[in-house]
Parts: C-alpha cells; sequence; structure tokens
C-alpha cells in the first residue's frame, strides 16, 4: 500500500512538472487518446485511454486530446 502511494505521488509531481505547473486535475472518464505533446497539452495514456486530466491555470478543462 505504502509502495502504491508513494508511486501515486511521483507520478503526479512528475506530470504536474510536464504540465502547467498547477497541481490539480479532474477526473474526465475514458478518453480515447495516445501518449504524447499536444495542442491541449502533455497526455499521459493507459491501454491508449485517458482518465484524468490537468485542469489550465483558471481551473477549468478546455479540450482534452486535442492534435
Amino acid at each position: 500500500m505504502f509502495t502504491l502511494l508513494v508511486s501515486m505521488s511521483i507520478f503526479g509531481f512528475v506530470m504536474t512538472d510536464i504540465g502547467n505547473d498547477n497541481p490539480n486535475w479532474e477526473y474526465i472518464g475514458e478518453v480515447s487518446c495516445t501518449s504524447g505533446e499536444k495542442d491541449s497539452g502533455f497526455a499521459f495514456t493507459i491501454d491508449k485511454k485517458i482518465y484524468f486530466k490537468q485542469k489550465n491555470i483558471d481551473g477549468s478543462i478546455g479540450s482534452i486530446c486535442e492534435y
């Protein structure tokens, strides 16, 4: 359990560092996408699906997996 919590914390830190430095994320459901840099931000997928989206600086979600 401890390992899972540490892994999730490291993942959150790395993804926030890659993104817009906003540590707030929102569950968006299951959205098909491929990993990598997009116009809408960096996409990290699991089995070509996105489940969480980092919020924009203004707190909005914006587009998801937009090329």
